[in-house]
C-alpha cells in the first residue's frame, strides 16, 4: 500500500468525491444509495449516490441505506490507500448498520 497522502484531511477528500465519481460514472450509472458517514470524533456527512453521481451534504435525519462509523485517522488511511477497507470491516475498525452491500459503490471511490 502507498505511503503517500493524496488527501491531507477528510474535507479535501469529500470535496473531491463528486468529481472522482463523475470520472467513474459509467461504472456507477443506474446506482443509487444514501449513506451516513460518521467519525468517532462526532463529525458526520450524508453521502448520496444518484444515478452514479455522488454528492456530499449535511445529514438530514432521514433514512439511510447504510450508516458507517469509523475513526477519522483510520478513514483517512483508507482513503489514502494505506489501509485496506475490507480488512477494516473485518477487524471492526469500521462499524456499519444497514445494508453493507450497498457500500460497494462508495468503496470503489477509495
Amino acid at each position: 500500500m502507498s505511503t503517500e497522502m493524496r488527501f491531507p484531511d477528510l474535507d479535501s477528500f469529500l470535496s473531491e468525491l463528486p468529481e472522482m465519481a463523475a470520472e467513474a460514472r459509467s461504472a456507477l450509472k443506474g446506482q443509487n444509495g444514501r449513506f451516513l458517514l460518521k467519525t468517532t470524533d462526532g463529525r458526520s456527512w450524508a453521502v448520496l449516490l444518484r444515478d452514479g453521481l455522488f454528492t456530499v451534504e449535511a445529514p438530514d435525519g432521514g433514512a439511510y441505506d447504510c450508516s458507517v462509523t469509523v475513526d477519522s485517522d483510520v478513514l483517512l488511511r483508507i482513503i489514502n490507500g494505506q489501509y485496506n477497507p475490507a480488512k477494516a470491516l473485518l477487524t471492526r475498525k469500521i462499524r456499519t448498520e444497514g445494508d453493507v452491500g450497498r457500500l460497494m459503490p462508495l468503496l470503489r471511490m477509495l
